[in-house]
């Protein structure tokens, strides 16, 4: 018997919807999403780990599996692993914020201010209003020698977060910056 291949891949996605109780690999994404969130909340990050890879299986350009993958390989010091993640899930979404920040901060401590300086830029374009992009992109630029755009943004970040440490004008060293916030939210 011939069967025409347009009804074999028909019958076919009905078999799989049937296998995942009838669930869109979408909705299954979302499922794993949540779950590896709710692991991370609880402090269990191996099971949020493996639920964000396995959010992958179904949605492999899930940008927010990507983004969470990247925290956690990070936070274990795979900085090549966390960078490979959030470039990835910028691929998805370019105006994705958190991995923009996150591979802002990966990039200074590589070494590579400009580009360090040109995702910061990025970030704050899309968070105008976060003083810890303003305040890691002025400690960048005052790094770079750019010390007029670096006080504006440094003036930038205190205006919006007073509570900020004020970094001396004549210094060399900066203060540490703050961490980028995690996780992403679900969708």
């Amino acid at each position: 018997m011939n069967v025409p291949r347009t009804l074999v891949a028909l019958l076919s996605l009905v078999v799989l919807l049937g296998a995942c109780g009838g669930r869109s690999p979408a909705q299954l994404a979302q499922d794993e999403l949540d779950a590896g969130l709710a692991a991370a909340r609880s402090g269990d990050r191996p099971t949020a780990v493996a639920h964000y890879e396995k959010c992958l299986q179904y949605e492999s350009n899930n940008k927010y599996c990507l983004y969470n993958l990247g925290v956690h390989a990070g936070l274990d010091g795979r900085v090549d692993e966390a960078e490979t993640y959030y470039r990835n899930a910028i691929a998805v979404d370019p105006n994705f914020p958190q991995p923009i920040f996150n591979l802002a901060i990966v990039a200074r401590d590589r070494g590579d201010l400009q580009e360090a300086s040109d995702l910061f830029h990025r970030y704050v374009s899309l968070v105008p209003n976060d003083a810890a992009g303003h305040y890691n992109l002025g400690l960048v630029l005052r790094s770079m020698g750019q010390n007029v755009e670096a006080d504006t943004e440094l003036a930038e970040a205190l205006r919006l977060n007073p509570s900020l440490p004020v970094p001396s004008p004549s210094s060399t060293a900066s203060p540490a910056p703050t961490a980028a916030p995690t996780p992403a939210p679900s969708s």
